[in-house]
């Protein structure tokens, strides 16, 4: 089985925390090396959180091995994210519209922290160097420390990888999305043997807009027009704390009109960081199992809007919302009812008058234990 761990988000202490932890809990559970898929979808975070998650996640000997032995699914990864894609893992794929991006830390100072021979006292200078050195390093294991690529990166502060010359370089080993050819190129190392669940494991995440929605949906038709992907297969990875209620309707209703995709996310494993509003909807109304994480909450919600004043196919002059649009938010008010009965939430007299009297319903992960909303806790 392949266990995946999601590194999202600002990754400050707190967050590679919880990274950690998660990586800990699989290590210490497995009877052997567990085999670890690490979802990243970053635009970095602190360097020094990066360092002291480093240090920690390769000083045990069973994470440090499972971490080299990962496969890397790669949506976005920039600075401290980018740092941790290319210090582990065996197998590496990466979204076709993305650049890796490398960056060296920034330093803000003040008088108080240089001496009388305008030198940076030696903490702050020396914690920061450590992290170029880290960086450096990662660009010495893929053959990236030539002059012109050292040079843009010391001028700039960042080295940026388009995924086709990441793949050209032999850094990925695989880009997948609009230009995916399924194909590695010639030289490059095998595929392990669970690099196929990256494949199979697709990210809902940030805030749930028509383009976040539309590259989710092309991922879904591009899994199930592969014939090799058998039932149960598939992992959802969702955290979204935000989103379009139109435009979630529209991509839910696009899966449910295929057969294919239909039968794909019915069958599907659901891992939940976070999910509120248009997520939890998602991520409710699809799936055979769920596991949810131990800190998070969920919220379910009828919707609200913004509306632009002025714009007649919103709003009439006269306050009247418009007949089309009335008529889309009754259908995500109705999908959000008809999903609480069938989770059985409605039953609950006291869940119920919640989301009735406030329009939304929030539950901590063990009353989504408890309502058996989800088979697991991590």
């Amino acid at each position: 089985m392949v266990h995946i761990v999601l590194v999202s988000g600002h990754l400050d202490d707190e967050r590679l925390y919880r990274v950690l932890g998660e990586l800990t809990d699989l290590a210490t559970a497995a009877r052997v090396e567990p085999e670890l898929l690490l979802v990243i979808e970053s635009n970095g975070g602190n360097c020094h959180s990066l360092r002291r998650f480093l240090e920690c996640a390769l000083a045990d000997d069973r994470t440090r091995t499972a971490l080299a032995n990962a496969g890397v699914k790669i949506y976005n990864a920039q600075s401290a994210a980018a740092v941790i894609a290319l210090s582990v893992g065996r197998y590496r794929e990466m979204a076709a519209e993305t650049a890796i991006g490398l960056h060296l830390p920034l330093l803000p100072v003040d008088m108080s922290l240089v001496d009388a021979d305008d030198r940076l006292v030696e903490f702050k200078f020396e914690s920061s160097r450590k992290t170029v050195e880290v960086v450096e390093e990662v660009m010495r294991r893929f053959g990236l420390d030539e002059p012109k690529l050292k040079s843009e990166l010391h001028e700039s502060g960042w080295l940026r990888l388009p995924a086709q010359e990441c793949l050209k370089r032999g850094i990925v080993h695989r880009v997948f999305g609009e230009q995916d050819d399924g194909n590695s190129p010639e030289g490059h190392a095998e595929r392990p043997a669970h690099s196929e669940s990256a494949s199979k494991t697709i990210l809902i995440s940030g805030t749930l807009t028509d383009q976040r929605l539309c590259t989710v949906l092309r991922e879904l038709r591009a899994l199930a027009a592969a014939s090799s992907t058998p039932d149960g297969d598939v992992v959802l990875v969702i955290e979204s704390s935000a989103g379009e209620i139109f435009s979630t309707m529209a991509f839910m209703e696009a899966v449910a009109q295929d057969e294919l995709l239909r039968h794909l996310v019915e069958r599907a494993s659901v891992k939940i960081y976070e999910a509120c509003f248009p997520a939890a909807l998602i991520a409710f109304s699809w799936g055979a199992k769920r596991e949810l994480a131990a800190a998070a909450k969920i919220q379910f919600s009828f919707g609200h809007l913004t509306l632009q004043m002025g714009n007649p196919n919103q709003l009439a002059v006269d306050g009247r919302l418009s007949a089309q649009l009335c008529k889309d938010w009754r259908r995500y008010r109705s999908a959000v009812m008809q999903l609480m009965d069938r989770l059985g939430l409605n039953r609950d007299s006291v869940l119920a008058a919640e989301l009735y009297a406030t329009e939304r319903l929030t539950l901590t992960a063990e009353d989504c234990l408890r309502y058996g909303l989800v088979s697991s806790l991590f």
